[in-house]
């Protein structure tokens, strides 16, 4: 059997944040464009997300934090392309939990 304990304090934790601030992004407009041979895109810019995330992230305590790591190099089309990652950080400060990913 399932007991369903209800609490008046609500629970704070950085998943329960990271939920508060989601609920309050608006949908983000697509505001750049690209053409890839024949086919063209739209797609937000990073600026125009930052500038509309950042803010409700905020809001609910969270902090996000970037860093560009740079790898190697390799020729692509007699042209040179520098790889890396992006690692990415959330830190809620009440708790100091922090939520990290490396793209």
């Amino acid at each position: 059997m399932t007991e369903i304990v209800k609490t008046t304090e609500p629970v704070k934790n950085i998943y329960t944040q990271l939920l508060l601030a989601q609920a309050a992004i608006p949908t983000i407009e697509k505001d750049t464009k690209v053409q890839a041979g024949p086919k063209n895109y739209k797609y937000a810019s990073l600026p125009n997300v930052l500038s509309i995330v950042l803010p409700a992230l905020r809001q609910h305590g969270i902090v996000f934090s970037s860093t560009v790591v740079t790898g190697t190099g390799v020729a692509v089309n007699d042209e040179m392309i520098q790889l890396g990652t992006l690692d990415c950080s959330l830190y809620y400060g009440e708790t100091g939990e922090s939520i990290k990913c490396s793209m």
